[in-house]
Protein backbone atom coordinates (compact mmCIF):
# COMPACT_ATOMS: atom_id res chain seq x y z
CA UNK A 1 0.00 0.00 0.00
CA UNK A 2 1.33 3.61 -1.27
CA UNK A 3 0.60 7.21 0.54
CA UNK A 4 1.66 10.05 -0.70
CA UNK A 5 3.80 12.34 1.97
CA UNK A 6 1.90 15.82 2.42
CA UNK A 7 3.20 18.71 0.75
CA UNK A 8 3.35 21.75 2.42
CA UNK A 9 2.83 25.32 0.74
CA UNK A 10 3.31 27.26 4.66
CA UNK A 11 5.49 27.06 7.60
CA UNK A 12 4.29 26.40 10.74
CA UNK A 13 0.62 27.12 9.09
CA UNK A 14 1.57 31.18 8.47
CA UNK A 15 4.99 31.94 7.15
CA UNK A 16 5.31 30.86 3.14
CA UNK A 17 7.39 27.78 3.31
CA UNK A 18 11.01 29.38 2.07
CA UNK A 19 10.95 31.89 4.38
CA UNK A 20 9.74 29.66 7.39
CA UNK A 21 12.22 27.44 6.48
CA UNK A 22 14.77 30.27 6.53
CA UNK A 23 13.44 31.10 10.08
CA UNK A 24 13.49 27.51 11.21
CA UNK A 25 17.19 26.68 9.49
CA UNK A 26 18.34 29.87 11.75
CA UNK A 27 16.61 28.78 14.89
CA UNK A 28 18.21 25.18 14.70
CA UNK A 29 21.82 26.57 13.87
CA UNK A 30 21.38 28.91 16.93
CA UNK A 31 20.16 25.95 19.44
CA UNK A 32 22.56 22.77 17.53
CA UNK A 33 25.51 25.61 18.31
CA UNK A 34 24.21 26.01 21.90
CA UNK A 35 23.77 22.64 22.56
CA UNK A 36 27.31 21.87 21.38
CA UNK A 37 28.82 23.84 23.38
CA UNK A 38 26.87 22.39 26.30
CA UNK A 39 27.94 18.91 25.44
CA UNK A 40 31.13 20.12 25.14
CA UNK A 41 31.18 21.37 28.38
CA UNK A 42 29.62 18.15 29.67
CA UNK A 43 32.80 16.18 27.75
CA UNK A 44 35.38 17.93 29.04
CA UNK A 45 34.29 18.43 32.72
CA UNK A 46 33.51 14.15 32.25
CA UNK A 47 37.00 13.72 30.85
CA UNK A 48 38.68 15.55 33.71
CA UNK A 49 36.76 13.86 36.63
CA UNK A 50 38.02 10.32 34.76
CA UNK A 51 41.68 11.35 34.56
CA UNK A 52 41.39 12.74 38.30
CA UNK A 53 39.18 9.64 39.48
CA UNK A 54 40.09 7.29 37.19
CA UNK A 55 36.27 5.96 37.72
CA UNK A 56 35.23 3.51 35.48
CA UNK A 57 31.77 4.83 35.65
CA UNK A 58 31.81 7.56 33.74
CA UNK A 59 33.17 5.53 30.33
CA UNK A 60 29.76 5.59 29.50
CA UNK A 61 28.41 8.75 30.12
CA UNK A 62 31.98 10.16 28.09
CA UNK A 63 30.68 8.06 25.28
CA UNK A 64 27.28 9.19 24.85
CA UNK A 65 28.56 12.99 25.45
CA UNK A 66 31.31 12.05 22.29
CA UNK A 67 28.40 10.53 20.08
CA UNK A 68 26.51 14.24 20.78
CA UNK A 69 29.39 16.42 20.39
CA UNK A 70 29.90 14.39 16.63
CA UNK A 71 26.17 14.66 15.81
CA UNK A 72 26.00 18.66 16.78
CA UNK A 73 29.31 19.22 14.93
CA UNK A 74 27.49 17.04 12.01
CA UNK A 75 24.06 18.99 12.49
CA UNK A 76 25.82 22.43 12.69
CA UNK A 77 27.32 22.40 9.47
CA UNK A 78 24.18 20.57 7.96
CA UNK A 79 22.23 23.54 9.08
CA UNK A 80 24.83 26.04 7.69
CA UNK A 81 24.42 24.13 4.34
CA UNK A 82 20.59 24.28 4.60
CA UNK A 83 20.74 28.04 5.42
CA UNK A 84 22.96 28.48 1.98
CA UNK A 85 20.73 26.69 0.01
CA UNK A 86 17.82 27.81 1.14
CA UNK A 87 18.86 31.40 0.11
CA UNK A 88 20.20 30.65 -2.81
CA UNK A 89 17.18 28.00 -4.01
CA UNK A 90 20.00 25.21 -4.86
CA UNK A 91 18.32 22.04 -4.95
CA UNK A 92 21.00 19.74 -4.67
CA UNK A 93 22.04 21.37 -1.42
CA UNK A 94 18.63 20.97 -0.01
CA UNK A 95 18.65 17.35 -0.76
CA UNK A 96 21.88 16.93 0.68
CA UNK A 97 20.22 18.11 4.00
CA UNK A 98 16.95 16.13 3.53
CA UNK A 99 18.74 13.16 3.09
CA UNK A 100 21.49 13.91 6.14
CA UNK A 101 18.78 14.93 8.14
CA UNK A 102 16.79 11.81 7.44
CA UNK A 103 20.10 9.56 8.82
CA UNK A 104 20.66 12.38 11.75
CA UNK A 105 16.80 11.91 12.72
CA UNK A 106 17.42 8.09 13.04
CA UNK A 107 20.75 8.52 15.11
CA UNK A 108 18.83 11.16 17.19
CA UNK A 109 16.44 8.74 17.83
CA UNK A 110 18.55 5.95 18.63
CA UNK A 111 21.30 7.91 21.15
CA UNK A 112 17.70 8.89 22.76
CA UNK A 113 16.88 5.99 23.38
CA UNK A 114 19.92 4.76 24.70
CA UNK A 115 19.79 8.12 27.38
CA UNK A 116 16.57 6.80 28.11
CA UNK A 117 17.78 3.91 29.12
CA UNK A 118 20.67 5.14 31.16
CA UNK A 119 18.31 7.53 33.13
CA UNK A 120 15.49 4.81 33.56
CA UNK A 121 18.95 2.94 35.04
CA UNK A 122 20.02 5.67 37.38
CA UNK A 123 16.77 6.20 38.56
CA UNK A 124 16.31 2.10 39.86
CA UNK A 125 20.06 2.43 41.42
CA UNK A 126 20.02 5.33 43.16
CA UNK A 127 16.32 5.45 43.93
CA UNK A 128 16.29 9.36 43.66
CA UNK A 129 13.16 11.28 43.89
CA UNK A 130 13.48 14.03 41.97
CA UNK A 131 15.39 11.83 39.71
CA UNK A 132 11.99 10.88 37.95
CA UNK A 133 11.39 14.69 37.35
CA UNK A 134 13.87 15.14 35.41
CA UNK A 135 13.14 12.06 33.60
CA UNK A 136 9.79 13.35 32.35
CA UNK A 137 11.41 16.70 31.33
CA UNK A 138 14.23 15.12 28.87
CA UNK A 139 11.94 12.08 27.78
CA UNK A 140 9.23 15.24 26.87
CA UNK A 141 11.69 17.47 25.36
CA UNK A 142 13.26 14.84 23.56
CA UNK A 143 9.95 13.80 21.73
CA UNK A 144 9.35 17.66 21.09
CA UNK A 145 12.81 17.75 19.40
CA UNK A 146 11.78 14.87 17.57
CA UNK A 147 8.91 15.65 16.22
CA UNK A 148 9.80 18.73 15.11
CA UNK A 149 13.11 17.44 13.16
CA UNK A 150 10.51 15.38 11.30
CA UNK A 151 8.16 18.68 10.46
CA UNK A 152 11.22 20.56 9.26
CA UNK A 153 12.36 17.36 6.86
CA UNK A 154 8.75 17.34 5.48
CA UNK A 155 8.49 20.78 5.05
CA UNK A 156 12.13 20.88 3.22
CA UNK A 157 11.02 17.88 0.66
CA UNK A 158 7.68 20.02 -0.22
CA UNK A 159 10.37 23.05 -0.75
CA UNK A 160 12.28 20.93 -2.73
CA UNK A 161 9.21 19.49 -5.09
CA UNK A 162 8.72 23.18 -5.24
CA UNK A 163 11.48 24.20 -6.67
CA UNK A 164 11.51 21.24 -8.92
CA UNK A 165 8.60 22.31 -10.46
CA UNK A 166 9.87 25.94 -10.53
CA UNK A 167 12.91 24.86 -12.63
CA UNK A 168 11.10 22.52 -14.81
CA UNK A 169 8.40 25.34 -15.74
CA UNK A 170 11.34 27.92 -16.02
CA UNK A 171 12.81 25.41 -18.80
CA UNK A 172 9.91 24.61 -20.43
CA UNK A 173 9.24 29.09 -20.77
CA UNK A 174 12.85 28.90 -22.04
CA UNK A 175 12.40 26.59 -24.65
CA UNK A 176 9.04 28.28 -25.96
CA UNK A 177 10.21 31.49 -25.98
CA UNK A 178 13.25 30.06 -27.72
CA UNK A 179 11.82 28.77 -30.42
CA UNK A 180 9.03 31.51 -30.88
CA UNK A 181 12.39 33.49 -31.48
CA UNK A 182 13.28 31.26 -33.80
CA UNK A 183 10.16 31.25 -36.00
CA UNK A 184 10.16 35.09 -35.64
CA UNK A 185 13.65 35.32 -37.16
CA UNK A 186 12.91 32.87 -39.53
CA UNK A 187 9.95 35.49 -40.73
CA UNK A 188 12.16 38.38 -40.73
CA UNK A 189 14.22 36.94 -42.92
CA UNK A 190 11.42 35.23 -45.05
CA UNK A 191 10.36 38.79 -45.61
CA UNK A 192 13.35 40.22 -46.15
CA UNK A 193 14.27 38.10 -49.21
CA UNK A 194 11.08 38.93 -50.12
CA UNK A 195 11.93 42.42 -50.53
CA UNK A 196 14.60 41.98 -52.12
Amino acid sequence: MRTDVPVFQRCCFCLPLRCGLLVWGYFKLITASLLLGYYSSLLHYGINLFVVHKETTLIKEIVINSGMVSTLVIDTVLHAIFIIGAHKRHVSFLKVYYFCALTLLVLTILLGIVNIDLMIKNMVNHGAEHLGNLFVMKTTAMFINLLIQAHIILLVRSEIDNLKVMGSAESEVTLQCESLLIRKEKSIDQETNMVE
